[in-house]
């Protein structure tokens, strides 16, 4: 593992991770961030057979007791059968613990589309911004207003 410093400018305030640890795996590299309310796990590049176990994957994210997990699948290159052999096992471990699991992925792109053949957004929300999937869920807030004291002689 290394250190990186993210040098991209974050999407939201609230999601931002000035230094995050990574791990090469194969071609790709493989990220999970605990942050606030979720824990983010980002994959770029091809997921393959070098990237951790996911009985890791869900130890790690069980250490860090959060209750929503994004699945950043935004920078995934493809899918192959062993990455989705490999999501069905994260996923179904951490729902059967009682996590939200939802996954981000790029509207349009080849890993939507896998997702989508492969029924994922049945089970599991697939979202196409990192914003929208912490949004997910959430009571929309609503304006009050206070209505105008009444005179106070009546009629």
């Amino acid at each position: 593992m290394r250190n990186v410093v993210n040098r991209m400018p974050p999407p939201n305030r609230r999601l931002r991770l000035n230094v995050h640890t990574t791990e090469s795996v194969g071609v790709g590299r493989f990220a999970l961030r605990a942050k606030r309310r979720a824990v983010w796990i980002s994959i770029v590049g091809d997921l393959d057979r070098a990237c951790p176990p996911a009985a890791d994957v869900v130890e790690r994210v069980a250490q860090s007791s959060k209750d929503i997990v994004l699945l950043d699948l935004r920078a995934a290159s493809k899918l192959d059968s062993f990455a989705i052999d490999w999501l069905e096992q994260v996923t179904a471990k951490l729902v059967a613990m009682g996590v939200s699991v939802r996954i981000v992925s790029q509207e349009g792109s080849k890993v939507s589309r896998i997702l989508r053949v492969m029924k994922f957004d049945r089970f599991l929300g697939v979202f196409g911004s990192l914003a929208g999937a912490l949004r997910f869920g959430r009571k929309a807030r609503t304006l009050r207003l206070r209505r105008a004291p009444s005179p106070a002689g009546g009629n």
